[in-house]
């Protein structure tokens, strides 16, 4: 007997509906229990049926480092959402008495969210960029893009700008905006990082902090009166590295390490 591949087709079959209220005999209704059960056991797993026990979530994966992405038998469409590879703080020059030195904080990635039903399937390559990472003295590196094949591309968030080495006067940093990736629900830039400042005649300077994202924290701002000092690393996913700064003598620094980014696939039946 084949198996039933729908509630209605189950319902209508003869021997379970006797019209005349005759009992089935056992051979039959154990049939019609194993057919049962199998009929349970596939909308459970999603396979075989059409419309039935759609839109369910069946897994999520989530992807820290490069790889592929192999669906479920029964999935039938994705949600994909994640964040770029944060940048790294601006870096901060040699400093003389006198004189200070702040860089900027480094920009989260881009952020989206796409909803995909086709394309995904046998496999699809997804893509984490390195975080940005920190030179001394210099602009902070970006933060590499993630993507799930050609389907969802999340920008790295840029590096803070290096703050100019300024005598007594004050001397600031930025970061430029990451770019917003390509989503189907939506795109959205990475969060800015901090602007740096300073006050030679307080005796301080706050390096710039850097963004944050929904799965990661951007480094805290470094404040400091002493001498140069490199600045803190992002925590999380996606985030910016801190800017470096000093305001007494002291070597070029390096601002602080971005992190990398994720991507998130939701897959339902």
């Amino acid at each position: 007997m084949a198996l039933y591949t729908s509630l209605a087709s189950l319902s209508q079959t003869a021997a379970s509906n006797a019209a005349d209220g005759s009992v089935d005999a056992p051979s039959t209704i154990d049939q019609q229990t194993n057919l049962l059960a199998s009929f349970i056991a596939q909308l459970r797993d999603g396979v075989g049926f059409t419309g039935v026990g759609r839109g369910r979530l069946i897994n999520i994966q989530a992807f820290t480092a490069s790889g592929t992405f192999t669906p479920n038998a029964a999935t039938t469409s994705l949600v994909v959402v994640g964040v770029g590879s944060g940048g790294a703080g601006g870096g901060c020059g040699a400093v003389g008495a006198g004189q200070v030195g702040v860089g900027g904080g480094g920009a989260s990635g881009a952020r989206g969210m796409a909803y995909i039903t086709s394309g995904f399937t046998p496999t699809v390559s997804v893509t984490i960029g390195a975080a940005g990472t920190g030179v001394a003295g210099g602009t902070g590196g970006a933060g590499g893009s993630s993507s799930f094949g050609t389907l969802l591309t999340l920008t790295g968030g840029s590096g803070g700008l290096a703050g100019s080495v300024a005598a007594v006067s004050a001397a600031t940093g930025g970061a430029a905006v990451a770019a917003g990736g390509s989503a189907l629900l939506f795109p959205s830039t990475g969060a800015a990082g901090g602007n740096a400042i300073s006050s030679f005649a307080a005796g301080y300077i706050t390096a710039g902090a850097g963004g944050g994202t929904e799965y990661g924290s951007g480094a805290q701002a470094l404040v400091t009166g002493g001498s140069t000092s490199g600045g803190a690393s992002a925590t999380g996913r996606g985030a910016g590295g801190g800017g470096a700064g000093g305001i007494a003598a002291g070597s070029a620094a390096a601002g602080g390490t971005g992190t990398v980014g994720v991507i998130v696939v939701y897959e339902y039946a």
